[in-house]
């Protein structure tokens, strides 16, 4: 007779999990729990199999345990139903509840990654160790590189002066729209709902809007220059890593365009020429979210971001739109005021306005993903550039 462990089970029960959850369901793995859980609780078995009555009905079988035979008897992919009722928040959590009670938590965040365990369109799956890693190599670099602008700005006694920006109405309108601030406009619109708005270069569109829109006012406000300069040396960083530094011919800038950059952070490029000037990038932001098709755009932009990409590139972006908003904000620098300026009261007063709208825009990106894609983003206001361990997603704080 063969001696089969807690270990031996553990591990072949994982590396079912560890597939899609189709295929993990193909070979048995809910039948696995739920006879697993029967004997000790057998509410947990009921409550496995009451989870999977989409699954079961879909499949047009008597219990999770015919479920092997009826998935292998399709033939093709199997109907969206089946995968959408694996990936459900009750199926999700039934799982999770029967590995806790076999004793394999370790298993639980295989499951978890099949989708939220939460009902809502903004439910969301939590980050694996690697999720958070690669994030925080991003953001990290995000980082960085501002530093490297700012340092080189300092060195060259650089003078940030007032930009000539063409904006037109219905970009600051989409914005109000994706902001939920009716400040930006004066009214305000029910947020999109669109798929094809909800795409994460099409919010960053908008996130940038802002930030350009409030640039000239943050630099002619009451508004300390540190609370500025930070803000406007991560801009030209986003701007910088979703565009393309080399020079080409027209023909394979147009194929560029068409098949998109990938993200590329300019650690210790030089930091001269464009990268000087805060004001030239909006057009490269505008080409990055435009709604034309990209046969007809020949600026190259990084348009078919990863989730991590777009995490990382959003969050920073609109905290560094709501940072120049609240500058912008402040009292113009017209005179001497009579009473010293509050800066720190300034910021608690108008700060959370648009931390409610950068946390729009966030949600609405989340809402545009697949379930199982969703994350949880991180909230606050934009840390300091010296502090990296203030920053979001890194692996210690999860």
């Amino acid at each position: 007779m063969i001696n089969i462990t807690d270990s031996d089970y553990s591990r072949s029960l994982g590396a079912l999990l560890a597939m899609s959850p189709v295929r993990a369901a193909r070979g048995g793995a809910l039948g696995f729990i739920s006879g697993a859980v029967a004997e000790q609780t057998p509410f947990l078995a009921e409550r496995i199999e009451a989870s999977a009555a989409g699954l079961t009905a879909a499949l047009s079988a008597e219990s999770v345990f015919d479920v092997p035979d009826r998935l292998a008897r399709l033939s093709g992919r199997p109907p969206v139903a089946v995968a959408a009722a694996l990936r459900s928040p009750e199926m999700v959590e039934a799982l999770c509840m029967g590995l806790d009670q076999l004793g394999f938590p370790e298993l639980r965040e295989l499951v978890e990654q099949w989708g939220p365990q939460e009902g809502g369109e903004l439910a969301a799956v939590p980050l694996r160790p690697q999720g958070l890693i690669e994030r925080a190599k991003l953001i990290d670099g995000l980082r960085e590189r501002a530093v490297q602008i700012l340092t080189a700005w300092g060195e060259a006694s650089l003078e940030i002066g007032l930009g000539d920006l063409r904006m037109d109405g219905r970009t600051l309108a989409t914005a109000s729209r994706v902001w939920q601030v009716p400040v930006l406009t004066g009214s305000m619109r029910p947020a999109p709902t669109a798929a094809a708005a909800l795409h994460p270069n099409r919010l960053g569109r908008s996130a940038a809007a802002v930030a350009f829109a409030k640039i000239n006012e943050a630099l002619a406000s009451e508004a300390p220059i540190d609370a500025v300069a930070p803000a406007l040396a991560l801009l030209v960083a986003i701007g910088e890593a979703i565009t393309s530094v080399s020079s080409e011919s027209e023909a394979a800038r147009v194929r560029s365009a068409r098949s998109g950059l990938p993200v590329s952070v300019r650690l210790h490029a030089p930091v001269r020429g464009m990268s000087c000037d805060v004001h030239v990038w909006w057009p490269f932001f505008a080409s990055w979210g435009a709604s034309e098709r990209r046969s007809v755009i020949t600026t190259p932009t990084a348009w078919r971001l990863s989730p991590t990409e777009a995490d990382v590139i959003l969050w920073v972006l609109t905290r560094v739109a709501a940072s120049l908003a609240v500058a912008a904000s402040a009292p113009r620098r017209r005179g001497r005021l009579l009473v010293p300026f509050d800066w720190a009261a300034h910021v608690e007063r108008e700060a959370p306005i648009w931390e409610a709208g950068a946390s729009s825009v966030c949600a609405l990106m989340q809402r545009g993903r697949l379930p199982q894609l969703r994350t949880k983003m991180p909230s606050g206001p934009l840390p300091s550039l010296d502090d990296p361990t203030a920053w979001p997603w890194r692996p210690t704080q999860e």
